[in-house]
């Protein structure tokens, strides 16, 4: 009789993944047993591959590391991970590696085990590889994939590890064992060896010190050890650091004794190296005065602060505020939509008051290295108060994208909470005592923690301009279009100051390739539409009351 094995694994009904899809095989048992005598596979190796292949449909890529997870099985741990180790060996999986930690390994069916279950053609189930040598190689490449992908303990891995070198013949395996280093760090050589012999590529150093580090204080000692040289697989010239990219080191098994020539890569961070400073500075001279447009109550609020920040006003401030036994600091915080002018605001301030602008962007200055990221907001205060005493004018502080730091807690992932909690202690400690000018910018006020908010003593929307400062801004960009037709359109449709501009170059490159001059209505008309600014859209943004 033949069977289609795959027929009900490809028939759109759900289909329970932990039995055998032949509607003709009613026990659970017997159908695993038939499947493992037809594949010549074992029990455990017959269920994980029916598994997979009922959970095929309802999912693109699987992920090795979340197949347990996917799939309905009823295993013991280990089972599951010898009958994975299995399917790979024998070829009924396939692999496809991946080399970091967002995207992990693939896998999918083989096309002659697809072939072979689908015509029940035994001649096409595929095999494992004949030569002794090719498939010792094999196995121990598949137990290291199996750990990378946490279906093994760093402690079996380092078991397996000892016992494979002890009788492993191989080069370049034998090169572990010649080159005397200790024990402890046969696991991660093998590791290496296996990567760049089968795969053929780097690894980076993020994902290796995951693996083989327990503790956040092990990492960084073995991230310490790779850059600085000390790691005993690289003293010994079984690893190489074959090249940095903006984020991480890429390491590699070396395939022979290397020999000594200039480096090939450039150090990408060194902790006796003082640290860049993580702030812009822009003069005042250098800002180019252009034309805001605000909402009434905006403009009003602004202009109240910049009266308040020129240099006497400023003075007086900050004296009376000393004598009520408050911080002589302003914090202002700028809130709206994109493209409402915030960051042009500020500039602009800056440039009427004679003020220098000292720009520091959250979000940007995130670092890989532990304890970096909080060095890096503390250091941006020690510049700022140094500035202070330097400069008789103080400059403004800008903290651009301020809801990276500024965020509810509760809205962290556990793997950042740490070093995002230390972020905010120190903004807050330094707010809470703040000398001098800040102003804050964001689209998302209400992603802000409260404690940030009781912070600002100002805070000022900027919001979608209102239809009478929508027709002024039509009219500044392009003066010669009717005042009815300014009226009319600022009317019909919602928009910034920034699509307002955007526009506006959208239309000069038209007049370049087309010799066109006039103003079309149609084509702002058509624009507008296109990016969703009719006057049906609607705008949210505030705090949360």
């Amino acid at each position: 009789m033949s069977i289609n094995w795959l027929q009900r694994w490809d028939n759109p009904q759900p289909v329970s993944t932990s039995v055998l899809p032949d509607a003709s095989i009613e026990n659970v048992e017997e159908a695993m047993v038939n499947l493992a005598e037809f594949c010549q596979i074992t029990l455990s190796e017959a269920q994980v591959l029916s598994a997979y292949c009922g959970i095929r449909q309802r999912r693109g890529d699987l992920y090795l590391n979340r197949f347990a997870e996917e799939a309905d099985l009823s295993m013991l741990p280990n089972d599951l991970c010898f009958g994975m180790e299995g399917l790979l060996e024998k070829g009924f999986l396939q692999l496809f590696p991946a080399n970091s930690l967002e995207r992990p390994d693939v896998i999918c069916l083989s096309a002659s085990a697809e072939a072979a279950l689908k015509f029940n053609r035994k001649d096409a189930l595929p095999f494992a590889p004949e030569n002794p040598c090719k498939r010792e190689v094999l196995q121990a490449y598949v137990k290291s994939v199996c750990f990378r992908n946490q279906l093994m303990t760093l402690e079996d891995w380092e078991q397996f590890s000892h016992g494979f070198l002890s009788q492993a013949t191989a080069a370049p395996f034998s090169r572990i064992l010649e080159s005397k280093v200790d024990k402890s760090e046969h696991a991660l050589a093998l590791f290496f060896a296996l990567l760049d012999h089968v795969e053929c590529h780097s690894y980076p150093l993020k994902l290796i010190a995951r693996l083989f580090c327990k503790h956040p204080i092990d990492i960084t000692a073995f991230r310490h050890s790779v850059f600085s040289e000390s790691h005993a697989l690289i003293k010994a010239g079984l690893v190489c650091i074959e090249s940095s990219t903006d984020s991480d080191f890429l390491l590699r098994f070396t395939a022979s004794n290397p020999k000594p020539i200039e480096k090939r890569y450039t150090r990408i961070h060194d902790f006796s190296e003082p640290v860049q400073s993580p702030v812009q500075k822009i003069q005042h001279a250098e800002l180019t005065p252009k034309c805001l447009f605000l909402n009434p109550h905006a403009e009003e609020t602004l202009n109240d602060l910049k009266r308040l920040t020129r240099k006497s006003a400023f003075a007086r401030f900050n004296k009376q505020m000393v004598q009520a036994g408050e911080a002589p600091g302003l914090t202002v915080l700028l809130y709206g939509p994109p493209g409402t002018g915030k960051t042009e605001t500020i500039k602009q301030w800056a440039r009427e008051t004679k003020r220098d602008l000292v720009f520091f962007d959250v979000a940007q200055q995130r670092d890989k290295w532990y304890g970096q990221s909080e060095k890096n907001l503390d250091s941006v205060f020690t510049e700022y108060r140094q500035m202070l005493k330097e400069q008789a004018h103080a400059p403004i502080l800008v903290f651009n994208e301020a809801d990276a730091v500024f965020q509810q807690r509760d809205s962290f992932d556990g793997n950042l909470m740490a070093t995002e909690n230390a972020m905010q202690t120190i903004l807050l400690q330094h707010l809470e005592q703040f000398h001098g000018i800040l102003v804050a910018t964001t689209n998302r006020p209400y992603a802000m923690d409260s404690a940030f908010e009781r912070r600002f003593l100002y805070k000022i929307e900027l919001g979608i301009p209102p239809a009478e400062v929508r027709q002024k801004m039509i009219h500044y960009f392009f003066p010669d279009i009717a005042k009815g037709t300014c009226e009319s359109l600022a009317q019909d449709f919602i928009f910034t100051g920034a699509d307002l501009a955007l526009f506006k170059k959208r239309w000069l490159l038209k007049q370049i390739l087309n010799k066109q001059t006039a103003f079309s209505v149609s084509d702002f008309r058509n624009f507008m539409r296109a990016e969703n600014k009719a006057i049906t859209s609607t705008f949210k943004v505030g705090f949360h009351k």
